[in-house]
């Protein structure tokens, strides 16, 4: 649309703990409140001891978002020891985000989440073109 973006102002972190022994059937769903922002990119990191016990994914108002899924069935990120960062363009703003998660093993998990937001700019304004007619040249 008419929106446009500004630089990063702002790097927001969440630690997003999935309880030891959730169930694949039962996520938790950790809230991820944001504001009115553009998210510029996202960053995850994912330190060393889950070891294939935890799965999760990222999702805007309930909907998955990353990965990147094309039907109902959630497609999780199974990871250990890492940092995945992804620029984003054109993804939702609505400012409510989620790490959709479940942990399979005994202990709990903490997987970090790093949002890079920018200012969202106002829109420009709406120009209006009035015919020559309606200007009213008398004082």
């Amino acid at each position: 649309g008419n929106v446009g973006c500004l630089m990063v102002v702002r790097i927001t972190e969440f630690a997003c703990t999935l309880p030891a022994g959730t169930p694949i059937a039962a996520p938790a769903t950790i809230q991820m409140q944001l504001g009115t922002f553009e998210i510029s990119w996202i960053e995850l990191e994912v330190p060393d001891g889950p070891n294939g016990q935890v799965g999760f994914y990222l999702a805007s108002s309930g909907v998955q978002v990353i990965p990147h899924v094309d039907s109902s069935t959630p497609v999780w990120m199974v990871t250990n020891g890492t940092v995945r960062r992804w620029d984003l363009s054109d993804h939702p703003n609505t400012g409510d985000w989620q790490l959709v998660g479940y942990n399979l093993g005994v202990l709990a998990h903490t997987v970090y989440v790093y949002f890079g937001l920018a200012l969202v700019a106002a829109p420009a304004p709406t120009l209006i073109l009035l015919p020559a007619t309606s200007l009213n040249s008398t004082p």
